[in-house]
Order: C-alpha cells, then sequence, then structure tokens
C-alpha cells in the first residue's frame, strides 16, 4: 500500500510520459566472499557471499535465487531458491549462495587431476529476482576465482627398527609417515603395501591410517617377520649385518582414487 501511494503521488508530480519503472531505482548485487566449508579427494562445499542493496525509499521483497557454477570451463552445478527476504528501505540485504563440486565430473583421471594441478578456475553467475511495484526485476552478478584443490599426502618410510631376531628369522618394524599437506583434514582409508628386502619378495598387507588433520604428519607402524628359510643367502647375511636393503611400494586409498608411492634404502638395523 506504501509503493502505491509513493508511485501513485510521484507519478502525479512527473510528466505524462513518465511510467512507474522510471520512479523505482534498481537494486545491486555485489559480490563479497567465498569460503570453502568442506574439501576433500571427493569434491568441495563452497558458500559465495553477496549483498543485496536496495537504494529506494521503501522496502522490496527478495522472491529468488538462481546460480549457474562452471569450473575448469564446464558446468558443474545449476539451481535456483524462492526466497522471501524483505529488503528496508535504503538498507541491505545478505545472501548466501551454497554450492557442491564433485571433481569426478571434471575429468576422467582424479589421479592426475591432482598431481599435476594445484588450482582450477571457476566462474559462478548469480541472478537475483526482486519484487518491485514496477514489476519483477531480475539483478545479475558473476564472480571467478581459483579453487584450491585438496593436495595428494606425501608418504614414506621414516626408520626400520630391528625387534627381535633368531636362527630362524627377524622381526622388524618398519614406520611409515603420512603428511598431510593439505589445509582441511584428510581421512586415509587404509594403506595397502608390499615390501622386498634384499631384492626378495618377503610379503605384504593392509595397515590403518589415522585421521589427519591439516599439516599433520601421523607415523604407523608396521611389523614384518622375515623367515631366513624363505631368504636368500645374500639377504639373510645383509640382515645378520645388520644392514637392510629394502624396497617398500605402498598404496594409500584416499576414497576416490588410489595413490602409489615407493620407499626404499638401506637400513641400519
Amino acid at each position: 500500500m506504501q509503493w502505491k501511494l509513493l508511485v501513485a503521488l510521484a507519478a502525479a508530480s512527473l510528466p505524462s510520459c513518465a511510467t512507474v519503472g522510471q520512479l523505482v531505482e534498481k537494486p545491486k548485487l555485489d559480490y563479497r566472499d567465498m569460503r570453502i566449508t568442506a574439501l576433500s579427494f571427493e569434491g568441495a562445499t563452497l558458500e559465495f557471499d553477496f549483498l543485496v542493496t536496495n537504494p529506494n525509499p521503501l522496502p522490496v521483497q527478495l522472491a529468488s535465487i538462481d546460480y549457474k557454477l562452471a569450473v575448469d570451463g564446464k558446468q558443474l552445478f545449476a539451481g535456483d531458491q524462492k526466497q522471501g527476504i524483505r529488503i528496508a528501505a535504503r538498507g541491505d540485504s545478505p545472501i548466501t549462495v551454497p554450492v557442491s563440486v564433485r571433481f569426478s565430473e571434471m575429468t576422467d583421471s582424479l589421479a592426475a587431476l591432482f598431481s599435476s594441478r594445484t588450482t582450477v578456475p571457476y566462474a559462478l553467475q548469480v541472478g537475483v529476482g526482486v519484487d518491485t511495484p514496477a514489476g519483477a526485476l531480475r539483478i545479475p552478478a558473476q564472480h571467478e576465482g581459483d579453487l584450491p584443490l585438496p593436495k595428494v599426502p606425501k608418504a614414506r618410510v621414516a626408520g626400520v627398527h630391528l625387534k627381535d631376531m633368531s636362527l630362524a628369522g627377524a622381526e622388524v618394524r618398519f614406520d611409515v609417515e603420512v603428511e598431510n599437506r593439505g589445509s582441511f583434514p584428510l581421512q586415509i582409508q587404509g594403506l595397502a603395501y608390499a615390501l622386498r628386502v634384499a631384492g626378495i619378495d618377503v610379503g605384504g598387507g593392509e595397515a590403518a591410517i589415522p585421521k589427519l588433520a591439516a599439516g599433520q604428519v601421523a607415523t604407523t607402524s608396521i611389523p614384518i617377520r622375515l623367515r631366513f628359510a624363505e631368504m636368500g643367502i645374500a639377504a639373510v647375511k645383509a640382515i645378520r649385518d645388520e644392514r637392510l636393503p629394502y624396497d617398500f611400494r605402498g598404496q594409500l586409498d584416499l576414497g576416490a582414487f588410489k595413490h602409489d608411492f615407493t620407499s626404499s634404502g638401506e637400513a641400519d638395523l
């Protein structure tokens, strides 16, 4: 009612060629910020903050929001939301556009993506629908930037320790160090490994990796039982001389894909 009265009074004072639309100043839509609320090798959850500004002397109603997100040149997400936000006269109102990205929709090889790139470009197009006495208006805005990708963890054998040795064999502990080089927590599903000692395959298995906080390094200890009867003379001699030439082949299960690594050396036992 207030809008109608104001428009009627203003229209009466304008030349006959003036329209109601000329009495309504178009609201503004400005980008403010982007936050990453979750990031993993499966995907990311993003929140884009915008500010709607109403320059008119009476409130307007924000009726809808539509949006499209393209990542690395591919449209991955589109949607719209009904709104009922009242924006005060000559006031403003923040709005947040949440979107989700699945990295598998970008490429056929996630391992290649994360090993070769640290960021990917994105482009967001947003439109807000505002109800005014002049009718519904759509106010567009867009924002472009770079989305950081999670970093593949670094893994290596950090230490080899002789726990016990007898005429039949030796028990050796391998300490595997895994570093989360990213800025978000990392959950590794598991570690599969195979081990060669002095050129001889001595078996393999699986081990658990604890959840890693951002920047955290965790060490997992893997006990290995070496049976001299199953090993060559050169390998047995090396172990009895307290030297252990080893080739550790590991595979981290990162959920979306598996990451292979090797760690070789000669340990002094």
